[in-house]
């Protein structure tokens, strides 16, 4: 049946929920969910194509067959601090939360004291049952045979008021989400995968708990980088990234809405051979020629030419300085050996998860196999497979890939 022929959920089945954003209504909406039963269904939107920051600008929850609850976060920030969930937390602390992709919105949920004790996540579960789309509304038509209607998942959810078809979209995300659930757990008790499913749930909790690691130079993720040839030009990059980065934080906006990744890396490509540039220079630039960017060209001009003035010995590397691991792709010319062992593991990996259905990225973290190959690579396979725990591989998924390692060795 294709998508068409599915019946589309356009509206929730108890009207629109208005937004609850003061703590009178807080306290008298969520009493439903405290005497409720079954799992909280729960979802979040943030703004980031707008904002600088990636908190919640919105909180969907839903539980059983009662009222669906849009918490406005906004009303319940005090001196510049984000709003404090935690009581609502300590409610459900025994109460299972269920979250598509779970990954996606924990750590803003956390940073409002919004914070599951059990979780289960609808996404990862798909992905576990081998099913290749596991966006929320493939997954409502395999298992609940109805379409959701869908259309403003990239709005601009920091506005406010909230129209109402941005809140009955809001609203929909949750209101069959534990009804999908139930779906997916049948089907893991049925494939026997039930238990892997709770083990890579918890992971998901603790990594979300955990407090992101800072980058370093984070500016050499700027897109298009690859065109800037010289460090004179990763100078000049570094110092319209840094510049873009604090208006971007004063401003609370996305730093692609004030200059783009593109015209960063244009600017350092077209000036790195220059003594001194002029704000017509930088006007004249394709990149550049857009609203935003030109309305700041004395910033840019200024934060080039202090890149040009950088003395020589102090220009930043080309490349990322080494930190004890090269990247897989340099193995088969400095590595070959490792290089030979890794294309081996891994393809056995990959025919191993064919096999049972599992995505090769959820059978084996491959960040953790390639540090353990890498840390390992003048050992032997069993030294190597007594560590394979230490490197972000959960017990299920040790016992699956150690085999395979120790044969490819």
């Amino acid at each position: 049946m294709s998508s068409s022929e599915f019946p589309i959920l356009r509206t929730p089945a108890r009207g629109i929920p208005e937004l609850t954003d003061s703590a009178k209504k807080l306290q008298r909406n969520w009493k439903a969910f405290v005497c409720g039963s079954g799992p909280l269904a729960v979802d979040a939107e943030r703004a980031q194509s707008f904002r600088y920051t990636a908190k919640a600008y919105l909180v969907q929850l839903r539980r059983g067959d009662g009222p669906t609850m849009l918490l406005d976060p906004l009303p319940f920030e005090k001196d510049g601090n984000l709003a404090d969930f935690s009581a609502l937390s300590e409610d459900m602390e025994d109460v299972e939360w269920v979250i598509h992709a779970a990954g996606n919105d924990l750590q803003c949920l956390f940073e409002i004291g919004l914070k599951p004790g059990k979780l289960f996540d609808t996404e990862l579960a798909g992905r576990l049952l081998g099913i290749e789309k596991v966006n929320i509304s493939a997954l409502m038509e395999q298992y609940l045979g109805i379409g959701l209607a869908k259309g403003h998942a990239a709005e601009n959810w920091s506005i406010r008021p909230l129209p109402q078809s941005w809140r009955n979209y809001a609203a929909l995300d949750v209101e069959r989400l534990s009804d999908l659930r139930d779906a997916l757990e049948a089907d893991l008790i049925k494939h026997n995968r039930l238990d892997i499913a709770q083990a890579e749930f918890e992971h998901t909790l603790t990594r979300g708990a955990a407090a992101p690691k800072p980058q370093t130079d984070p500016w050499r993720h700027t897109g298009n980088i690859h065109l800037v040839r010289s460090r004179r030009g990763m100078a000049i990059v570094r110092e319209l990234w840094n510049v873009r980065d604090e208006m971007a934080r004063q401003t609370d906006t996305a730093p692609c809405k004030i200059i783009t990744d593109k015209a960063i890396s244009a600017i350092a490509a077209e000036c790195s051979d220059q003594r001194r540039v002029s704000k017509i220079m930088l006007s004249r630039i394709p990149e550049v020629k857009r609203r935003q960017a030109l309305a700041h060209l004395d910033v840019w001009a200024q934060a080039v030419n202090k890149a040009l003035a950088i003395p020589a010995s102090e220009l930043p590397p080309r490349t990322k300085p080494k930190n004890g691991f090269e990247h897989q792709w340099k193995w088969k010319n400095s590595y070959p050996q490792l290089h030979a062992r890794y294309q081996r593991i891994k393809a056995d990996l990959v025919s191993l998860s064919e096999r049972i259905q599992i995505p090769y990225e959820n059978l084996c973290e491959p960040v953790g196999l390639r540090q353990l190959l890498w840390d390992y690579r003048e050992g032997g396979a069993a030294e190597a497979v007594e560590h394979i725990g230490e490197y972000d591989l959960r017990q299920w998924q040790c016992e699956l890939s150690a085999p395979v390692i120790s044969a490819d060795w």
